[in-house]
C-alpha cells in the first residue's frame, strides 16, 4: 500500500478497536476478554510505520504476534505494561488504564488509574514539575498488585507520551526509575523481536553547527538590515532556537573521541558542513550510531499558520481537514531538527522547492533508510514533542522509526545547553564501556546530579531525556 492508501484503510477501521476498549470497560472483563483486548493493542499500535512492512516475513511475525508471544520472553522479575486510554460515558475524559503481564499470569491483568481531568490540576506547562501525587496515581496501584519485580516495560499511550513517567515519584519510593529498570517501549511486542544490539558500522555526529550562512549580497543588503531576525532568534533560548550553540562542538569532539578509542569509524558534521542534503545522503549505509546535537523544536498546530507566514517557516503543511490522506506527513512537517545554513530561511533567502533549506523535519526523515540504525540521540529540545493520537506521537520520533532506527534517545523540554554536553558525554562513556542503553543513561544522570556539588540536581536538567525501545 502507498502511505495514502495505509492512512485510508485505517481511518476506516481504527474506531473498532477503540470502540472495543470502551465495551470491555463496562463489562465483566473475563480472562478472555482481556487477553483479546491486550492483543488489539498489540496489533493496532505503530500499525503503519513502515518498519512494520518490511518484507512479507515481517508482515507475518509482527502482525501476528500476541500476548502470549510476549510472556514467553520475560523473567520471574519482569513486567510488560500497555497503558491504554478510554472515555467516559459523556466522551469528555480520557480514562487510563493498564493492561499487565508477567511471566505466570494465566491471562493479562486489567487495571484502572486514574481519569484525566484527576490530575488536571497538577498538569501544567512545565511536564517536569508534577506533583508527587501524579506519579502515585501511576505507579501505586501497580507497585501494591506485583511484588519482587526489577524491570517495567512500559508502551505509553496518550498524555504518557509527553510525561517522564518513569521519573515521577511513586509514593514512600521516591522516584519509580530509582527503584525499577524501567524501559519505555513504542509496544511491547518490541520485547518479542530479539533484536540484537548491532556492534558494527559507524557513527555520524551532528554539532557545532553554522546555521547563519546566509548570501553575502543579501546580508548587505537594507532588507537583512531590517529584518527581524533577531527578534526570533530571542524568542527561543537554550537548545530552542536557532542561535549558536556553543557547546555542542566540544560535545561531539569528546564523544568522537570516545568512539574512535573503541575503533568504531566516526564522521563528525560541524560548521558549514552539516547540512539536511548531507543527513539525506545517509540513507542506505552501513550506519550504527546517529547523534544530532542542534536546535529541536516542535510547532504545535494551532500555532503553524502563524509560524508559517509571520516566520517564514515554509516547510510546515498546513492541515485543511481531517480526512487528509496524506494527514500523517502534514503532521510530521511541524517537529524539524535544525541543520547548518538553517537561518537562510528567516533571511527570506531565495530556496528552490524540495531544496536544502537547513531544516530537517520529521517527514524528510521518514523517507530516508536507516534501517539497521542501533541508536539516534537526538540531543536537542523538544525530540519527543509531537501531534498526540491514538497511535501515539507524531514527531520526530516517529519519524526515526519510520525510516528504520532502532533507540531512541530524545527529550521533553527545552534542554540546558552545558548540562547538556555533560550528560552526553557521559552517556556515551558508559556504553561504550559495556554498560547497556539504559543503564548507561541512568549513569550518566546521576553522574550529572553530582557534578559541582548539585549544580545540575533540579530534573530540569538530566529528567527531560526519555529513551524509547531501548531494551538491549
Amino acid at each position: 500500500m502507498t502511505p495514502e492508501q495505509k492512512q485510508r484503510m485505517w481511518s476506516k477501521f481504527e474506531y473498532r478497536y477503540l470502540l472495543y476498549r470502551n465495551i470491555i470497560v463496562k463489562m465483566s472483563q473475563t480472562e478472555e476478554q482481556i487477553s483479546r483486548l491486550f492483543d488489539y493493542v498489540l496489533f493496532s499500535k505503530s500499525l503503519l510505520l513502515d518498519t512494520e512492512y518490511n518484507n512479507e516475513i515481517d508482515i507475518q511475525s509482527r502482525l501476528k504476534i500476541t500476548w502470549k508471544d510476549i510472556q514467553k520472553e520475560l523473567s520471574i522479575n519482569d513486567l510488560a505494561i500497555e497503558f491504554i486510554t478510554t472515555t467516559d460515558d459523556d466522551g469528555d475524559n480520557d480514562i487510563y488504564h493498564a493492561l499487565i503481564i508477567t511471566k505466570q499470569c494465566k491471562s493479562p491483568q486489567f487495571v484502572t488509574l486514574f481519569r484525566e481531568c484527576d490530575i488536571g490540576k497538577f498538569f501544567d506547562n512545565n511536564h517536569l514539575d508534577l506533583s508527587d501525587i501524579v506519579g502515585g496515581l501511576i505507579w501505586t496501584k501497580i507497585q501494591e498488585k506485583y511484588k519482587e519485580i526489577d524491570n517495567i516495560y512500559f508502551s505509553p499511550d496518550g498524555i504518557f507520551h509527553i510525561i517522564p513517567i518513569e521519573y515521577l515519584n511513586a509514593g514512600k519510593l521516591g522516584p519509580i526509575f530509582e527503584s525499577y529498570n524501567i524501559y519505555r517501549v513504542s509496544s511491547t511486542k518490541e520485547l518479542a523481536q530479539n533484536k540484537m544490539c548491532k556492534s558494527e558500522g559507524q557513527a555520524i555526529l551532528y554539532g557545532g553547527l553554522e546555521y547563519d550562512t546566509f548570501d553575502k549580497s543579501f546580508m548587505a543588503s537594507k532588507d537583512f538590515l531590517t529584518s527581524n531576525i533577531s527578534h526570533i532568534k530571542r524568542s527561543i533560548s537554550n537548545r530552542g532556537g536557532f542561535e549558536p550553540l556553543y557547546n555542542t562542538l566540544s560535545e561531539v569532539l569528546e564523544i568522537k573521541e570516545e568512539l574512535e578509542q573503541r575503533q568504531i569509524p566516526t564522521t563528525l558534521f560541524s560548521s558549514e558542513k552539516g547540512t539536511e542534503d548531507s543527513f539525506k545522503c545517509l540513507s542506505n549505509q552501513d550506519i550504527r550510531i546517529i547523534h544530532m546535537a542542534t536546535h529541536g523544536m516542535y510547532v504545535p498546530l494551532e500555532e503553524a499558520e502563524n509560524k508559517k507566514y509571520n516566520y517564514r517557516l515554509n516547510f510546515i503543511d498546513l492541515i485543511e481537514n481531517e480526512n487528509d490522506p496524506v494527514l500523517e506527513d502534514k503532521m510530521l512537517s511541524r517537529s524539524f531538527l535544525v541543520m547548518s545554513a538553517g537561518n537562510r530561511l528567516l533571511s527570506r533567502a531565495n530556496i528552490s522547492k524540495g531544496g536544502d533549506d537547513g531544516i530537517l523535519t520529521a517527514k524528510e526523515i521518514s523517507n530516508i533508510n536507516l534501517d539497521g540504525v542501533d541508536i539516534v540521540v537526538l540531543s536537542a529540545c523538544e525530540t519527543a514533542y509531537g501531534d498526540l493520537t491514538t497511535r501515539g506521537v507524531f514527531g520526530l520520533q516517529r519519524g526515526f522509526k519510520k525510516a528504520g532506527a532502532n533507540t531512541i534517545l530524545m527529550s521533553l523540554d527545552k534542554v540546558d545547553d552545558e548540562a547538556t554536553k555533560i550528560l552526553m558525554v557521559e552517556f556515551y562513556k558508559n556504553l561504550m564501556s559495556g554498560k547497556s542503553k539504559l543503564q548507561s543513561l541512568k549513569d550518566a544522570q546521576k553522574y550529572l546530579r553530582q557534578v559541582e556539588d548539585g549544580k545540575y540536581d533540579n530534573p530540569q536538567f538530566w529528567a527531560s531525556f526519555i529513551m524509547l525501545d531501548g531494551i538491549n
